[in-house]
């Protein structure tokens, strides 16, 4: 695949493509790390003559991840891209956290509503969800 070069900045359309391109050609681990970093927020991407060791990327994200981040996208002008939460977001997170406690043996519906802080509908239909794909609860 190669990398198509961006000629505007901040366009509706801009963020959902380039991260699309950060998953297809960083990999799905640089993907994830930028969501868990900097997911719900804007991020400004250097331009490739101003990318460095001490860019916000590299900060965050370790060097190498960061460069490989920036050879998916990297163009000469900076871009500024609104991250999606990815599976970071807090919707995730409590589904994630409900079907854990479905997996442990002794929780009630009730007492998995509870805990989380979920209705109890969320763990039923979580429930059989998993039952339906023949996971053992």
């Amino acid at each position: 695949m190669t990398k198509n070069k961006l000629i505007t900045l901040d366009a509706p359309d801009d963020s959902d493509r380039i991260m699309q391109m950060i998953r297809d050609i960083a990999g799905e681990e640089a993907y994830d790390l930028v969501c868990r970093h900097f997911g719900g927020t804007r991020l400004h991407i250097p331009s490739l003559s101003r990318f460095n060791e001490k860019s916000l990327l590299s900060r965050h994200l370790g060097h190498d991840m960061a460069k490989k981040v920036m050879d998916a996208v990297g163009v000469e002008v900076w871009q500024r891209v609104t991250v999606p939460r990815g599976k970071y977001g807090v919707v995730d997170k409590l589904i994630a956290r409900v079907t854990e406690l479905l997996a442990e043996d002794g929780f009630s519906s009730r007492d998995i509503a509870l805990m989380t802080g979920a209705h109890m509908r969320t763990v039923y239909r979580r429930r059989a969800e998993m039952l339906a794909r023949g996971e053992k609860i």
